[in-house]
């Protein structure tokens, strides 16, 4: 079983088209999006959610207090946003109005934490994709600025980002990171 899931998830990469369907659904939802909220959008789609989860237990508390200070939905905020390769953020706020189970949640996150293991390469791959894309989309613009941000990142090993404040103050992005696999809400999604 543990071999399935680590084949699994080296063969998450997504294809370029894949990449590029999700950088153009994102700056569409999103338009207030700048290099950096696309950088952290590829950033999830590799490395997951590893990042915040120091523990079990201190990523349920996390969860539980950011749940308590939701407002409510945004209009137009989907279940979820497909980031490719079977990773996706599930917008919270949805989450909670379907009366999602934090447990549920917590163990996906856990066990895409537990999977997921994306590279450097990877994500040098997945900003290039994405530059591609959003040339392609007249993006050229935002396209120089996630491939100038990135290279700086690319030194440190391409470590994570935060939201830029537009995009904070627009979207109120509240989510988790999982692999729809360890997921049961999303099944036939």
């Amino acid at each position: 079983m543990y071999f399935a899931l680590m084949l699994a998830a080296l063969v998450q990469v997504s294809s370029p088209t894949a990449i590029g369907k999700v950088v153009e659904n994102e700056i569409t939802l999103r338009p207030m999006a700048t290099a950096a909220d696309v950088y952290k959008l590829l950033h999830q789609s590799v490395f997951g959610v590893g990042h915040i989860i120091s523990s079990k237990e201190s990523a349920r508390e996390y969860l539980q207090r950011e749940m308590a200070s939701l407002g409510p939905a945004l209009p137009s905020e989907p279940l979820y946003d497909d980031l490719g390769g079977g990773i996706v953020r599930v917008n919270l706020r949805p989450f909670r109005d379907a009366n999602g189970s934090l447990e549920d949640l917590l163990a996906a996150m856990v066990e895409t934490a537990n999977v997921n293991k994306g590279t450097p390469k990877m994500m040098a791959n997945r900003v290039n994709e994405a530059c591609r894309a959003l040339a392609k989309q007249k993006k050229k613009g935002l396209a120089k600025d996630l491939k100038s941000l990135a290279k700086k990142q690319a030194a440190s090993g391409y470590q994570a980002l935060h939201h830029s404040e537009a995009y904070r103050d627009a979207y109120l992005p509240a989510y988790r990171i999982v692999d729809r696999r360890f997921f049961p809400l999303l099944e036939g999604l």
